[in-house]
């Protein structure tokens, strides 16, 4: 495998992590504070985006330095784009404007019998947060790769 793939490999497991930081933020603040799918989504994200500097910069981009204010700055402004314009909006989206694509895949759950234990807004909600997690990890690896961490 060659470098890139090395660090793309690294970034996906990084994702993966911070992708279930979320969800599991995300599930819990909808379930216990009963507050909007965006607003748990918001929440959750935040969580992630910490773990997410922290294990990428050290781990995925391998950037031992002692960092700068800049590099700071960079991460905060692309995950910032990332999570609350392109991930959050698109959970929005899906949640409250566009609904017909979680609808037919709550329609393909039902059709599976163990499945029949998430509530309908469980399914909708999470193929919401899913979509969303799919476009922003896009936007965050070329930002972070090409802008922020630079390598």
């Amino acid at each position: 495998m060659n470098a890139l793939g090395f660090q793309v490999s690294k970034f996906v497991i990084v994702g993966v992590v911070n992708t279930l930081v979320d969800l599991v933020f995300f599930n819990i603040f909808r379930r216990s504070k009963k507050i909007s799918a965006t607003l748990a989504s918001y929440i959750s994200s935040s969580i992630a985006m910490v773990n997410s500097y922290i294990l990428n910069r050290y781990w995925t981009f391998g950037n031992s330095s002692n960092g700068s204010g800049l590099e700071l700055i960079k991460f905060f402004l692309s995950t910032v784009i990332g999570i609350y314009v392109i991930h959050n909006g698109i959970v929005w989206l899906l949640t409250n404007r566009i609904m017909w694509p979680g609808k037919s895949v709550l329609k393909l759950v039902r059709l599976i019998k163990p499945l029949k234990i998430f509530s309908d807004s469980f399914v909708t909600d999470n193929f919401a947060k899913f979509c969303a997690i799919i476009f922003s990890l896009i936007w965050n690896f070329i930002l972070y790769k090409f802008w922020v961490f630079g390598s």
